[in-house]
């Protein structure tokens, strides 16, 4: 994989990651009880929380099947995507940025 397709590849998972906190968001204003604070429960709460994006990028993966040539049919890779893409969209765009300007170092032909 050239870094061209690892750049398309990262902006897909990033792509996916700020639907997934989209997702997220809504399901949270959607199911009022997790916008309160549980108490002695609060730890399962955020837990549930945290849970959604990883649930909601499962589910949009399996939906999307084959993307970028991955064949997402195994489970474990279905898992390891899902968990990339719930890392959240700001970690993806960050590594999106550092790898276009890798990209853009390695059409200059940077001499040390």
């Amino acid at each position: 994989m050239d870094l061209a397709q690892l750049s398309t590849l990262i902006a897909l998972l990033a792509g996916l990651s700020a639907a997934a906190e989209r997702l997220t968001e809504t399901l949270k204003n959607m199911i009022p009880v997790l916008s309160k604070n549980w108490g002695n429960y609060e730890g399962w709460r955020r837990f549930i929380i945290q849970a959604l994006p990883f649930l909601s990028s499962l589910i949009t993966l399996i939906l999307l099947g084959d993307i970028g040539g991955l064949q997402l049919n195994a489970n474990w890779k279905l898992i390891g995507m899902s968990l990339l893409v719930s890392g959240g969209s700001g970690f993806w765009n960050s590594i999106l940025g550092y790898m276009e300007m890798v990209n853009k170092l390695k059409k200059k032909e940077v001499k040390y």
